[in-house]
């Protein structure tokens, strides 16, 4: 409440307890996080686009992300037991392994990428990125884009793509026409909202 620079009151009139408002922001910050990639996801149907979308998604909102992954870890230390709450944080790894899953298959199927074990190198993708965010909150000075960058690389040669074959917004996160999409389709949510 401090931090919102609200009265407490006020959170416990629209949450009937902790316990609620936990699931809310992390259901909240898993919809925003997945809402973002849709918008990014629907200019593109190349496999390795998809997922430097998704890699990039993870600069851009690493902010709530870390909040995600800190709530997550208070959760799992806490006496709570929420079964709403693991929902809500399964949909989240759910939706992650789901989408890379899919695009690396759909990309070994297309010959975009090697054959590898999809599950395995999913489950590595989706560990390392936690790993990064857990590294970002507690290292304030860690580069975040630079290890994105780096990390994108480790797996484009994993998957077997040659990186002159990318397109450049997939060796970079986020050109600006793609932040420029991002945006305005997100205004475009908001104003829908409202």
């Amino acid at each position: 409440a401090g931090e919102l620079g609200v009265n407490t009151a006020l959170l416990y009139y629209y949450f009937e307890s902790k316990e609620d408002l936990l699931r809310a922001t992390i259901e909240h910050t898993v919809q925003r996080a997945f809402a973002h990639f849709d918008m990014l996801r629907a200019c593109d149907d190349d496999p390795a686009e998809i997922i430097a979308d998704w890699l990039a998604s993870h600069v851009d909102l690493s902010e709530p992300i870390q909040k995600l992954v800190k709530i997550s870890l208070d959760y799992r230390s806490s006496d709570i037991d929420s079964p709403a709450i693991e929902r809500a944080i399964r949909r989240f790894y759910d939706g992650e392994r789901r989408m890379l899953m899919e695009c690396i298959e759909s990309g070994i199927a297309a010959g975009r990428f090697q054959a590898v074990d999809a599950a395995q190198v999913t489950q590595f993708v989706s560990t390392y990125l936690d790993g990064l965010m857990v590294r970002a909150m507690v290292q304030p000075r860690f580069d975040l884009k630079r290890a994105m960058a780096q990390f994108s690389q480790m797996l484009w040669r994993e998957l077997g793509v040659r990186e002159d074959t990318l397109a450049a917004s997939t060796r970079a996160p986020m050109t600006s026409s793609r932040r420029r999409l991002a945006a305005d389709a997100s205004a475009r949510s908001r104003t829908r909202r409202s």
